[in-house]
């Protein structure tokens, strides 16, 4: 809370001053500003809720021997995918850790007398590969900040928190700053996969390159809206977008499959669905480096020919 407030504050303010800069008007800027912030907050919590929904699945595996207390005003569901046969409706428990003994934390559909059903597998947190059916359970969200804040959240209201390693921690960040290197950029690659910061460097790569390409010094204002930095901003506006709307094939199967690039080039038929893993596909990486490697290459266009024309005066 005090990190989004904090954030929300910083965002204001630089919009206040945007605007003062501009000649905007104070009042109608934050109305705006209710509105967007309130707008974001509706969308962006019924978009999550959809797309948990759409990724949750139902299994029968390693469902606690003991039962497990209903509430009189529970609600209740019928089991989703693959269990959609069952037509009994159960009560919802929630199980936190440490609530009760043997039983795992999560969301439970448990019958009339306190006998667990199904446990609810949701895309936070979820290590499953398949479902029940055997078939693949649908991905899980990657959210490897909220699972540090987790981990630093329950060790401090706990008491179990790992002291020792923070100080550690706390310790290398300040041999780090004597040294002159920024110790935040070092802190966040430690927690952040390898799969999302190799992107990262290569596109400091990218950047270096087309400053020594384009020679001459800019000054930060116009560097930071030169051609480059537009065409980065809008890859990662792209991407953010089509992730979204992949998410959203999960709603219609039928689609997803027509779209399914990947499966209709490596795919193989198994049980009547078309199957591949894409980190066993050589070729599909040999693909997706390709077009990486044209993305990275257009950008380097784009980032320094643009200056070399000014330079030379075209």
């Amino acid at each position: 809370m005090v990190c989004i407030a904090s954030s929300n504050g910083g965002t204001t303010s630089q919009d206040l001053k945007t605007g003062f800069l501009v000649g905007a008007t104070p009042s109608k800027q934050q109305w705006g500003i209710v509105v967007g912030a309130v707008t974001s907050a509706l969308v962006i919590g019924v978009t999550m809720l959809a797309l948990n929904a759409a990724g949750t699945h139902y299994t029968t595996q390693g469902l606690p021997a003991v039962k497990l207390t209903v509430p009189a005003d529970a609600p209740r569901e019928r089991a989703g995918r693959p269990h959609e046969a069952d037509p009994d409706e159960y009560a919802v428990v929630h199980v936190r850790k440490g609530d009760v003994p043997g039983a795992k934390p999560g969301r439970y559909l448990v019958a009339a007398d306190g006998t667990p059903k199904y446990l609810a597998r949701v895309p936070i947190g979820r290590k499953d590969e398949l479902m029940d059916d055997g078939t693949p359970a649908p991905k899980a969200f990657t959210a490897p900040q909220p699972e540090l804040f987790y981990s630093l959240i329950e060790g401090i209201l706990g008491g179990k928190l790992e002291w020792g390693l923070v100080v550690l921690g706390a310790l290398i960040a300040v041999a780090l700053e004597l040294a002159g290197v920024a110790a935040l950029p070092v802190a966040v690659g430690m927690y952040i996969p390898l799969a999302a910061t190799t992107p990262i460097f290569l596109g400091g790569l990218v950047r270096w390159l087309a400053d020594r390409v384009r020679g001459a010094g800019r000054s930060d204002a116009e560097t930071e809206t030169s051609p480059g930095v537009l065409l980065a901003s809008g890859f990662i506006a792209g991407g953010t977008l089509c992730g979204l709307i992949v998410a959203f094939f999960e709603f219609v199967p039928a689609l997803k499959g027509w779209v399914d690039v990947g499966g209709l080039l490596f795919g193989e038929a198994k049980d009547g669905e078309v199957v591949w893993d894409a980190n066993a596909v050589a070729w599909a990486k040999g693909v997706a480096v390709a077009v990486f490697a044209g993305l990275a290459a257009l950008l380097l266009a784009v980032g320094s020919e643009a200056f070399g024309r000014k330079n030379r005066g075209g």
